[in-house]
């Protein structure tokens, strides 16, 4: 359906959604392309191919990713980007991250039966330990000592 319609230039302000069709790629005869101020995600680069380009705006929208600088892009100029808080690169002067690995750690199963049999054994032993009938025998090295009255001893010479 792009393909006929070589004359698209400004489509901004149209509560345009969706990505940015790969369709364009095939214009070789769209020199400026305005799509600011709509509802457009996914990337810009289906647009990279497009040679023909010498304006383009796609600022104001939900764009995500890498603004490319190599082929027509070094065309443009920063404002053609700004408003897309998922886009990066030279232009925004934002540097792209690579993505962090969620902080969601898996566990085994085996780690997790491991973990579960140890705690009950460590259970197991603290409830023998408790329930264990305890009775000291009284201390018996020699014949019982039986305790007087106090006596003192004296050390003079």
């Amino acid at each position: 359906m792009l393909l006929n319609c070589p004359e698209l230039r400004d489509l901004s302000n149209n509560h345009l959604s969706g990505q940015i069709p790969e369709e364009l790629n095939q214009l070789q005869n769209l020199f400026m392309l305005k799509l600011e101020y709509n509802n457009i995600s996914g990337d810009v680069m289906s647009l990279a191919n497009c040679l023909s380009l010498t304006v383009l705006n796609v600022s104001y929208n939900n764009l995500v990713g890498f603004i490319p600088t190599a082929k027509n892009f070094s065309r443009f100029p920063p404002e053609s980007f700004v408003g897309n808080p998922g886009l990066c690169g030279y232009w925004l002067s934002s540097h792209c991250r690579a993505p962090r690995p969620s902080e969601r750690v898996s566990i085994s199963k085996a780690a997790i039966l491991g973990i579960a049999l140890g705690a009950m054994v460590i259970l197991l032993m603290i409830l023998f330990a408790a329930c264990r009938p305890h009775h000291p025998k009284p201390f018996t090295v020699g014949p019982p000592v039986k305790l007087g009255s106090p006596s003192y001893v004296s050390l003079s010479a």
